[in-house]
């Protein structure tokens, strides 16, 4: 029966071998001078043992868990991947023809056709940016939203191992093993190792505990009958994994294998180049409208801005402990600074300092900050450590527009 079970279920994913436990039947006991007869009273079936090796067990948990990962990082960013690379529609070679017809403008400055030919290569240039960062966003929507479905797994995963352990607690007092309810357990175990890395570990009974993590110190998702919640948040550097207690969301950097943490690796390298096309068009904007302005129209006014404004982005610190808020105010768009600035608050000397690449020295205000273009000021009791951030970058790419309308606009003249 045994081995027929073997076999009917060879290819039954989560089984394991079984195996007979053969025990000698004894006969009869006689007296203290007599010898039992024996003859032909053979075995009997005590219990079935099934297959198990926990060491080869976490070893194939590992590997599926870095193959998931890397798999699921190379097919969120095979699309990132067609876009960038160069081509004739790509951002660098409308970059090109823009220039290109620039140049022709310079060579003949009073000609309205290279002028024209101008302005239609500046309108294609801003879309050109607006496409890549709608492309760019929708990859990050994606992203998030398969995120969103492995974290749903995750849990659904975890409140199905927790029940199992209930399963397999009960089963435990009749005093024989719940082979088919340990198959379930690992591949359960197994089906979760896909979507994260984990430290599994079993009790005498079969009970399993669940970590995240490969560190051992990780939060625990399953404990007994037990199961803890876990979640994502969206932040300004990515995705941040988390887990529930007690109501409140306790931010982990644990999981870095599998599904997920392809998911999160992925998410980050799509934020990168989102960030470096926003850098690109903010500065383009900054340096093209500086020199415009310099120049003078076919009617003899000054240049104006060639490329839409900028603005500036305000967000608060994930880690923040207080409901701290800031109020921005925007005096002049050409002065804002391209770098990222974060304001941090002392609590000890009721002071915000606020620091950037492009600052020449920290910022610093206990109820506003003024800077170059802007005044940020601070509403709320802030806790110390809190931050606020800063970004002109954010929006650059799809919010650029190309302002002139009439090649006389151009101001290919000299001032």
């Amino acid at each position: 029966a045994v081995t027929g079970q073997n076999i009917a279920n060879i290819n039954t994913e989560g089984y394991k071998r079984r195996e007979a436990k053969l025990e000698e039947v004894t006969g009869s006991q006689g007296g203290v001078t007599s010898l039992p007869d024996q003859t032909g009273l053979g075995v009997r079936v005590t219990d079935i043992n099934r297959s198990f090796d926990q060491y080869l067990l976490d070893r194939a948990r590992t590997a599926t868990s870095s193959f998931e990962k890397l798999d699921v990082f190379v097919d969120q960013l095979k699309e990132l991947e067609n876009m960038l690379l160069p081509d004739k529609g790509s951002l660098g070679a409308q970059i090109g023809s823009f220039f290109d017809s620039l140049r022709e403008v310079a060579a003949s400055p009073s000609d309205i056709a290279p002028r024209a030919v101008a302005i239609e290569q500046g309108k294609a240039l801003s879309a050109g940016f607006n496409n890549y960062a709608v492309q760019l966003e929708q990859l990050l929507a994606n992203t998030e939203a398969v995120m969103d479905d492995s974290i749903d797994t995750i849990n659904l995963l975890s409140n199905q191992l927790a029940d199992i352990n209930g399963r397999i607690m009960a089963a435990g007092q009749s005093g024989q093993s719940p082979n088919s309810i340990y198959d379930l357990r690992d591949k359960a175990v197994t089906d979760l190792s896909k979507l994260t890395d984990l430290t599994v570990s079993y009790s005498g009974r079969g009970v399993v505990t669940v970590k995240l993590g490969s560190s051992g110190v990780g939060p625990t998702i399953v404990d007994g009958k037990n199961s803890t919640m876990t979640g994502v948040r969206k932040t300004s550097s990515g995705l941040q994994p988390v887990i529930r207690f007690g109501g409140e969301d306790v931010a982990t950097n644990q999981i870095s294998a599998g599904m997920a943490g392809g998911l999160i690796d992925a998410n980050k390298a799509i934020m990168g180049a989102l960030k470096d096309i926003n850098h690109l068009a903010a500065l383009m904007s900054q340096e093209m409208n500086s020199q415009h302005r310099q120049g003078i129209t076919l009617d003899g006014e000054a240049g104006a801005n060639m490329f839409s404004n900028k603005t500036m982005n305000l967000s608060t610190g994930i880690s923040n402990r207080s409901d701290v808020a800031g109020e921005l105010f925007i005096s002049d768009p050409e002065l804002l600074p391209l770098s990222e600035l974060t304001a941090t608050y002392s609590k000890e000397d009721d002071i915000w300092t606020m620091s950037g690449v492009d600052l020449d020295a920290p910022l610093r205000g206990s109820r506003q900050i003024i800077g170059p273009g802007f005044t940020l000021r601070f509403n709320g009791e802030a806790a110390a450590g809190d931050t606020i951030h800063l970004s002109t970058l954010t929006g650059a790419a799809s919010g650029m527009r190309f302002l002139l309308d009439k090649p006389q606009q151009l101001a290919a003249a000299s001032g």
